[in-house]
C-alpha cells in the first residue's frame, strides 16, 4: 500500500538508496537524496510488514509538467510489480491536477525500459550523466 512519506521513514529511505548503491545510484548521489528528503512535500513509499520496500517522488516543473524523482524499489523486491504500483501511484496523484500536460523522468540506462513499458518515450541520452557508468536517458510522458 503506497502511503506518503513522513520523516521518520528517513532512516530506512536511506537504507533504501544504500541498498541500490551501485548499480542504480551512485554513492555521491546520497547526500542529494537527504537533502531533497528533507524538503519533499510529494514523496511516497511502500511498506511491507513495517519495512519501506519502495518510494518515489515527483515535483511539479511549471504549470504544465511534473516529473519524477528519486523512484528506488528494494533489490528483494524488484521485478514484483512494486515500481510499476509506486509509478502508477504517482501519475494518477499528478494526473488530479488538470493542468499538467506531460510527465518527465531522468532516468539512466539500467531502467529506462521499465518506463518505456509504461508509456514514456525516450527523448535523449547523455553518456556518464549521474556518474562515470550512469548514462542519463531523459523521458516524457504525454497525459493530454
Amino acid at each position: 500500500m503506497v502511503r506518503a512519506y513522513k520523516q521518520e521513514d528517513f532512516e530506512q529511505l536511506i537504507g533504501l538508496i544504500q541498498h541500490n548503491t551501485p548499480p542504480f545510484f551512485d554513492a555521491s548521489e546520497e547526500i542529494l537524496f537527504r537533502n531533497y528528503l528533507n524538503s519533499a512535500p510529494n514523496y511516497y513509499v511502500i511498506e511491507q510488514n513495517q519495512s519501506i520496500i519502495a518510494g518515489g517522488g515527483f515535483e511539479l516543473e511549471n504549470k504544465y509538467t511534473a516529473s519524477l524523482s528519486w523512484g528506488m524499489v528494494h533489490p528483494n523486491w524488484q521485478r514484483k510489480g512494486v515500481g510499476t504500483e509506486l509509478t502508477q501511484f504517482r501519475i494518477k496523484d499528478i494526473k488530479k491536477n488538470p493542468n499538467i500536460q506531460k510527465v518527465c523522468i531522468k532516468t539512466s540506462q539500467l531502467v529506462w525500459e521499465f518506463y518505456q513499458k509504461i508509456g514514456f518515450t525516450l527523448l535523449q541520452t547523455e553518456i556518464d550523466f549521474w556518474a562515470k557508468g550512469l548514462d542519463l536517458y531523459e523521458m516524457e510522458l504525454a497525459l493530454r
